[in-house]
């Protein structure tokens, strides 16, 4: 049998050609060139990755024996492919195709499946970490929502609510998952602004954005359980997927409550006066010019007054500003009886008040004048401050709409030219305009522009009265007094432009060269040999609030070389009142330079004598009030005199104009006198002519009726 089989195959060899030979052995090294390039090609992009290059060989052997069945089926391809051409060629082609080609395949399957393994467990971790990537950006998306200070709900395309935070959901929304938007509705009614009944379903932010709208900042109202309500500003829209398609709706909702409450209490005081709750100029200004616009319409009258309270400032300065803040306080209720619901009173800033008048078409004539009389009786009336029974009254100017302007601005212009006008008359009245008052502003106006002017055209002067001692009659000082020489108007006393010049702020320079000229006159009178000790100086109280004002009078010692203690400053009761730690740190200040302190007018005004061991005051001057009832009434001068002494404090008498009121003056220890008695106040060259060398006063006979004018003036 063996012998059968090599006599066959050699049989088979013999017949073969040797160029088909040769043919097929170039053929079988090309393809084992071809496989090794492709394992390594495999190795080098699939490194890592186990058997896929034997998978590639085995794979391209498969293939090579399928094109070898295809030539066995159609022997007209196998002129066009060299294989396949003798019976041992394509049976060691096949062979090398198939049997080779199955091997690497198995071999390369087998060999891949841990790459397999591989792949499949880094595909399910890199699911897992898609997972949880998912799950934890889906936590903070909800711990977002959930810390927002928001109100956030959502609901699916179906009207179920799908999302709510869950911070808010208890006390205002109620807005669990799985509500349909009906059932929130009955849950969480909203209302309109200010409104109380509730939207239905259809208005409601939600079920608007659901079906398609975009709703921007939108006010709601819900209430709390307990019905507190809550101002929410709204804003909502549909909600689409990656497709466009809509999957449901969200709105985000902001509480405005506290917002809300603050812009209405800014408004309102931004419109009132914090200290009365009135509306204030600006609120008052824009009811006039409403009323002026329904009256232009109705063709009725407006009426305007301007109200100033009298003596105000009195109060103000000698109890302290706190009691006048009570006073006004007071006053504020007592004008709100004498006005209708629907008049306007306003406080336009300090005592100043201002009140609309306005028809209406159900009640009669209004007069302004029994309004006005109204508000004189209320305001007379004693008021209680600290304990403290304070009396005070008002000027009333009043202006009329159409016949005394048409505007808002001329009607308060010529109210507050009327009530200057009723100060003017006596205070504690009322005015009404007149054309001819205008004349009168005009020329206040001017007289402020003139004294605006007077310190750069030196205008002002010093006049000078003397201070002498009680027991002697020898001078030892002198008052210093302001005068103004206006170009068309004449000498004027201090009582008639300080007033203005205090409102307007000119007081700080005219006062500041008042106190330097005082220094050198006294300081040239020194050099001449009059014995004059000291000058006193007026002090304004808007000079008392400079907080520079100890280094300022420090310079002017220094200017003009005249020793600290040759000044003295004259304050008012009313300045030191109030006991301020501010105005004690300044006086002490001033008081350390070595200028002495006095208290001009004392015991006029309401006051509390406290002060008198809190500041540093070495001189009060009895005022000419408690003077002039001497012989007749000498308690009170008594009970000063003796109380400045038990405080070591000297007292001067002003307004001395008898040889009685000198004589129990210096009986009862008084130290110095001014008045008429031995002198009016002069200027600097005629009180070196009235003094002699040792100070006395030369001839008080020549001080007689013809001499006098008013001891001080400012």
């Amino acid at each position: 049998m063996q012998i059968a089989i090599f006599d066959a195959a050699s049989e088979i060899l013999m017949n073969v050609d040797t160029f088909d030979v040769t043919i097929e052995l170039v053929k079988a090294l090309m393809l084992l060139c071809i496989i090794r390039f492709l394992l390594r090609t495999g190795n080098k992009r699939h490194e890592g990755q186990k058997g896929w290059n034997l998978i590639l060989a085995g794979f391209f052997l498969l293939l090579f024996s399928t094109l070898i069945d295809i030539t066995d089926e159609f022997p007209e391809l196998a002129q066009f492919v060299v294989i396949g051409n003798t019976g041992i060629q394509s049976f060691l082609e096949k062979l090398v195709g198939e049997g080779v080609g199955i091997l690497l395949l198995l071999w390369g399957l087998l060999s891949w499946i841990p790459t397999l393994n591989q792949m499949t467990e880094r595909l399910h971790q890199q699911v897992q970490e898609r997972t949880s990537e998912q799950l934890k950006a889906k936590v903070f998306t909800e711990a977002v929502v959930e810390q927002s200070h928001d109100l956030v709900v959502a609901c699916n395309i179906d009207g179920q609510i799908t999302l709510s935070n869950n911070r808010h959901k208890k006390d205002l929304l109620w807005a669990t998952p799985g509500l349909s938007l009906e059932e929130w509705s009955h849950r969480a009614p909203c209302y309109p602004p200010n409104g109380v009944i509730p939207l239905p379903l259809q208005q409601l932010p939600l079920y608007r954005a659901l079906h398609g709208e975009v709703i921007k900042a939108e006010e709601i109202m819900i209430r709390e359980p307990d019905q507190t309500p809550h101002l929410l500003l709204v804003s909502g829209c549909p909600i689409y997927n990656q497709l466009g398609e809509q999957v449901g709706a969200m709105i985000s909702a902001h509480d405005i409550t506290i917002q809300k409450q603050l812009e209405t209490q800014l408004r309102h005081q931004a419109q009132h006066d914090s200290l009365t709750c009135l509306p204030n100029r600006l609120l008052y200004k824009d009811r006039l010019e409403q009323a002026i616009r329904r009256a232009q319409r109705r063709k009725e009258p407006v009426t305007v007054m301007m109200l100033d309270l009298d003596r105000f400032k009195e109060v103000n300065d000698s109890l302290g500003h706190a009691a006048g803040d009570q006073l006004l306080q007071q006053v504020a209720p007592r004008l709100l009886q004498c006005i209708r619901d629907h008049d306007t009173l306003a406080r336009l800033g300090g005592d100043e008040f201002a009140i609309v008048l306005t028809p209406t078409r159900q009640d009669v004539p209004y007069a302004p004048e029994s309004v006005a009389k109204r508000i004189l009786d209320l305001l007379t009336q004693p008021f209680w401050l600290h304990e403290q029974q304070v009396r005070i009254g008002a000027s009333i100017g009043i202006a009329q709409f159409p016949e005394d302007g048409q505007s808002s601005d001329t009607l308060l212009l010529h109210a507050d030219i009327a009530m200057y006008q009723a100060k003017a008359d006596g205070r504690n009245g009322f005015y009404f305009y007149q054309p001819k008052l205008n004349q009168k502003a005009l020329a206040r106006l001017n007289l402020e522009n003139d004294l605006a002017q007077a310190l750069e055209k030196n205008q002002f002067s010093l006049y000078y009265q003397p201070l002498v001692q009680a027991a002697n009659s020898r001078c030892v000082a002198v008052e210093t007094l302001l005068r103004w020489h206006h170009p068309t108007r004449g000498l004027l006393l201090a009582d008639e432009f300080i007033p203005l010049a205090e409102r307007s702020g000119l007081i700080i320079p005219i006062g500041e060269w008042v106190i330097r000229s005082a220094c050198a006159q006294l300081q040239r009178w020194q050099q001449q040999g009059l014995p004059l000790l000291r000058v006193a100086v007026n002090l304004s109280e808007r000079q008392l609030h400079q907080p520079d004002l100890s280094e300022r009078i420090a310079r002017i010692l220094q200017d003009t070389r005249l020793p600290s203690g040759s000044l003295e400053l004259e304050l008012t009761e009313s300045m030191l009142i109030q006991e301020s730690e501010s105005m004690l740190h300044l006086l002490d200040r001033i008081r350390q330079l070595g200028v002495q302190l006095s208290i001009d007018d004392f015991g006029t005004g309401y006051s509390s004598l406290s002060y008198l061991r809190q500041f540093p005051v070495s001189r009060l001057k009895l005022d000419r009030s408690f003077v002039q009832d001497i012989p007749r009434d000498t308690v009170l001068s008594q009970a000063i005199i003796e109380l400045a002494h038990r405080l070591h404090m000297k007292v001067v008498a002003e307004g001395v104009e008898t040889d009685a009121q000198r004589s129990f003056l210096a009986a009862h220890g008084c130290d110095e006198l001014q008045g008429f008695l031995f002198s009016r106040a002069v200027p600097p060259e005629e009180l070196a002519q009235l003094l002699a060398p040792t100070g006395d006063i030369k001839s008080t006979a020549q001080v007689g009726n013809s001499l006098r004018s008013p001891a001080r003036s400012g």
